[in-house]
């Protein structure tokens, strides 16, 4: 075990190979100079060797300081290991056996390469630098060798007080694997350099090393110089010490550049894949099956198909297109073209399983014309619906056109099947991923009328409209028909079918979501405040008391029910209620923004009399994904405003005891939500919708903070079944609000109110300063908003022009807030009433709000 002596001994032995890698990297550097000297080309890969040599010499020199600061490293005791021993099936095997993961770096000192921002998070600690980045890929590569009975441990270069690398291997050994390998990514100098390398350091090891890197080329298609192959760590210079050790095999993997945009966009969208690639090699080289086992996150099975059909099915389906009677009988043809295209005449599973000719996928606004299944196609694992014959299926086809809101209109584009299929054609198959279907289409088209397959018109088939609900409830679909709750596993299983190409665009794509600067932000450009982000501040049941009151939100009507609430850009930096439910009469939190990707807000619970509040973890925007569905789709994904709402407790996409955004189970609520139809940034620019989205409290079927299932919802972390069954800090969560067992109290009213951590940290400032109830200090934070009642609300009404004012500031008042702002404000909107505002209107409508 380790020593002093053993300890000064890779001191002197990391000098020796610092002083060795200097002069190669001299060397090197001298090579370099003449080529610029001379104005020959510059060797990129020249510079990229420079580079990695530097950042290799770098990274020993830590590891010497690292040794330098440590003690002796304390042995165990007879009775403990430095090994999980339950997790990794005992400290040492009899003979070699189990895959043995090394995290590069450590998160003392060299954290490693920094990974470009975006794709990458913008700190190091949420996996920007290589350490943390590895440390989970290490973590999800346990949870898949392990789920196939793979004996597997994970080791660091700090470990009860022992430090370094050489270190670290000798843990390795005396834990005895068969194989060894250490994770990092890549960096360089050179700008352009991309590719997938793999390293060793002894010739045993080459075997191993090479198994890793076909896998790696294998998951990123790296073509040409891209395959980067194997490299020799004595003749490179890096990972010497990782690599030359008793530890054999062992290799380091450098999978991409984590500098370059698009590699790192590959490298994030392929994470998982790599971590099952790494399984999969270890599988190889040890001679187990490659893909046998038990999977790491099992798939439910399949529904039963529906029973077969007589006869040939594509047959069936051209006979019923022709009997069927709808609406438009000139267009049937090009329909039926698209039919034939995505399901190749009929052969696809979907088709031929599921009756499902156009690769509809399920949404709630199906209901009654399909049922609902879980299936695996090119793009991933996702709901898709199910019809009960070829008949069943065309109804819902044409149904589906008027209970979808992005093919509004489609009525007016049928004088002939080209033009209503070129109208539908974007809608259905967006052109960046399908820039030729409509040429397709009509090519099958062509193809089919000439051979006179195509389904028969007929004057007398009786014409009917194709929707078969009341046409007024086709206009009233919302977001909360369209969303479907995504698990983080089944955004993962999604991710493992796509092709690189696709993973890279889709990366592509989710980087361009952003959260929007203050200024320019609608839930933070009214606060002009200069206060500079990550504050820590405490926060009490009073501060939340006092913003409900200088926002004229008339809590009492709670009656004895405790208030819900939601911190858009908040932390919990001490006093959090996730794993107990505790009730604190003070929390600690921390101002910060939110950013489509992490559950950056605090939700919480007050109770109002005991003056007591419980936070938990949660996040108050839509998921990335969301932002680009409405984006893409124009059908579900918005961003609900500040205010204060009413809900009651109900079932959410199946799942009893949520809260839901309703006045009753029958009646939605209409609210005020933004969406930018321009870009994935929401901005006080982007226009606001009027309507009832269903944007409930419910979990945010994850228990991690790095995802959250919302289309606009409001969610904290954990989850919840069908069954009623409530876990994470989501049941805590749910026992705060007084909700006892897993259906709640259906239809009970709660009320939530919905501010800024900006909001709450200026609150509490004006607490801790004593000037709370001073009205020009508390101007900073007086504000008429979505839910405010009161003579104030009546008076701004009455400026506004709203007929018959009520003094309830809702839909209504807002829209034409918004409109007046927009007019005043070069197109800018945030439907929220200030006294800066009042003043330069003139409107007299604010007066100071007395706090008791």
């Amino acid at each position: 075990m380790p020593n002093p002596a053993g300890r000064q001994f890779d001191i002197d032995e990391l000098n020796n190979l610092i002083r060795s890698l200097e002069e190669q990297l001299a060397s090197r550097v001298e090579s370099l100079e003449t080529q610029r000297t001379w104005g020959g080309p510059i060797s990129e890969e020249l510079v990229t060797d420079i580079g990695q040599r530097r950042r290799y010499i770098a990274e020993l020199r830590q590891d010497i300081s690292e040794l330098l600061r440590a003690g002796p490293a304390p042995a165990p005791s007879s009775n403990e290991s430095v090994f999980d021993t339950e997790r990794s099936g005992g400290l040492r095997a009899s003979s070699p056996q189990g895959l043995a993961i090394v995290i590069g770096h450590s998160p003392q000192g060299d954290r490693g390469a920094e990974g470009i921002t975006p794709p990458f998070p913008a700190a190091s600690t949420q996996g920007k630098s290589e350490y943390y980045w590895n440390k989970d890929l290490a973590e999800r590569v346990a949870a898949i060798a392990r789920a196939r009975g793979i004996r597997i441990e994970i080791f660091h270069r700090e470990r009860n007080g022992s430090v370094g690398v050489r270190e670290a291997y000798r843990q390795v050994k005396a834990w005895n694997p068969l194989a060894s390998v250490e994770l990092h990514f890549n960096s360089a100098d050179s700008a352009s350099a991309r590719g997938t390398e793999t390293l060793y350091g002894r010739a045993g090891s080459i075997g191993w090393a090479r198994v890793i890197q076909d896998q790696m080329v294998a998951l990123y298609n790296r073509q040409g110089s891209q395959n980067r192959g194997l490299k020799d760590a004595n003749l490179e210079g890096r990972g010497i010490a990782s690599l030359t050790n008793d530890v054999q095999p062992s290799a380091l993997i450098e999978p991409f550049f984590g500098h370059q945009r698009d590699d790192a966009e590959l490298g994030i969208a392929r994470k998982e894949d790599l971590a099952a690639a790494l399984v999969a090699a270890f599988a190889k080289h040890a001679g187990l099956p490659v893909d046998g086992g038990v999977t790491p996150q099992p798939r439910p099975p399949l529904p039963p198909p529906t029973p077969p059909i007589v006869g040939t099915l594509w047959d069936q389906l051209r006979t019923a297109a022709t009997n069927e009677p709808i609406e438009f009988q000139q267009l049937k043809g090009i329909a039926f073209a698209q039919w034939a295209l995505e399901s190749g005449f009929g052969s696809s599973r979907l088709a031929t399983e599921y009756i499902n000719f156009a690769g509809m996928k399920w949404r709630p606004f199906m209901e009654g014309l399909a049922t609902k299944v879980r299936y695996e196609a090119h793009d991933g694992v996702e709901y898709y619906c199910q019809f009960a014959g070829p008949a069943e299926f065309i109804r819902g086809y044409w149904a589906r056109l008027d209970r979808h809101p992005a093919y509004n209109g489609w009525r007016r584009h049928t004088a002939t099947g080209e033009e209503f299929f070129r109208f539908i054609a974007d809608i259905w198959a967006p052109p960046r991923e399908n820039p030729n279907y409509v040429s397709k289409v009509l090519s099958v088209h062509a193809r089919l009328a000439n051979e006179g397959t195509l389904p028969k018109t007929s004057d007398t088939v009786p014409v009917v409209q194709s929707v078969d609900v009341p046409p007024e409830r086709s206009t009233n679909w919302s977001d909360e028909d369209f969303w479907l709750d995504t698990t983080e596993e089944e955004m993962r299983a999604r991710a493992r079918v796509l092709s690189p190409v696709a993973a890279a665009a889709r990366a592509r794509t989710l980087a361009q979501v952003k959260w929007a600067a203050d200024p320019q932000s609608f839930d933070y450009a009214h606060l002009e405040s200069s206060l500079p982000l990550g504050i820590d501040f405490t926060f009490t049941a009073f501060d939340l008391e006092l913003l409900c009151q200088l926002n004229g939100f008339d809590v009492s009507v709670a009656g004895q029910r405790p208030i819900l609430f939601g911190l858009r850009g908040a932390a919990i930096a001490a006093g959090g209620s996730a794993n107990d439910g505790a009730w604190h009469q003070e929390v600690v939190l921390k101002d910060q923004r939110p950013n489509h990707f992490e559950t950056r807000c605090v939700m919480g619970v007050w109770n109002r009399a005991t003056r007591e509040i419980a936070v938990y973890p949660a996040s108050t925007v839509p998921h990335a994904e969301s932002v680009i569905s409405w984006y893409e789709t124009r059908a579900a994904g918005n961003m609900l405003a500040t205010g204060f709402y009413g809900y009651i407790c109900g079932t959410h996409n199946g799942k009893p005891g949520c809260f839901l955004l309703r006045k009753t189970v029958d009646e939605k609520r209409r609210v005020i939500v933004r969406r930018s139809s321009n870009d994935l940034v929401y901005q006080s620019t982007d226009f606001v919708h009027n309507l009832a989205p269903g944007d409930n409290i419910h979990p945010a079927f994850s228990n991690e903070p790095g995802w959250f299932s919302s289309f606009g919802c409001q969610v904290v972390l954990g989850s919840a079944t069908v069954s009623g069954s409530h876990s994470g800090p989501w049941s805590h969560f749910r026992k705060s609000a007084g909700l006892r067992d897993g259906n709640g109290e259906p239809g009970a009213a709660f009320h939530y109110v919905l501010l800024t951590g900006r909001e709450a940290l200026m609150a509490s400032q004006l607490r801790r300063a004593g000037t709370a109830s001073d009205p020009v200090a508390s101007e900073s934070l007086t504000r008429l908003r979505f839910g405010s009642t009161g003579e104030l609300v009546q008076r701004l009404q009455t400026k506004l022009g709203v007929a018959g004012p009520d003094g309830k500031f809702g839909p209504t008042t807002a829209e034409l807030l918004h409109e007046k702002q927009k007019l005043l404000s070069q197109g800018r909107s945030d439907g929220i009433y200030t006294p800066q505002m009042d003043r330069a209107l003139g409107w007299g409508v604010l007066t100071p709000v007395p706090i008791a």
